[in-house]
């Protein structure tokens, strides 16, 4: 999806402008303030009711990418949860922690 927009974004002409892709995602972390705070109470149909009104897919959100980090692979960088069932756990652990 990420190459489609991108493809159509730099394919049109915008003469004198510069343009930057910039690709981002959300960092989950169980500190005050973060994602978990905000999606671990979200129910499926609440994320899609917001994504209707969006105009954007619920999948972007309920769905996952299979992502694998290259560059951060290849000069040797050790994940302290390789997989995301590890992860997972321990943030949502962590955030139990901190809500008491």
């Amino acid at each position: 999806m990420a190459k489609a927009w991108e493809e159509a974004f730099f394919s049109t002409p915008t003469p004198g402008t510069r343009k930057v892709a910039l690709r981002s995602a959300m960092t989950l972390s169980p500190d005050p303030g973060g994602v978990f705070d905000v999606f671990l109470p979200t129910t499926r149909w609440m994320i899609e009711v917001g994504t209707f009104l969006l105009r954007t897919e619920s999948e972007l959100i309920l769905k996952s990418r299979q992502v694998v980090p290259g560059r951060l692979v290849d000069a040797g960088f050790e994940f302290s949860y390789p997989t995301w069932p590890e992860a997972a756990s321990e943030l949502v652990a962590r955030w139990r922690r901190t809500r008491g």
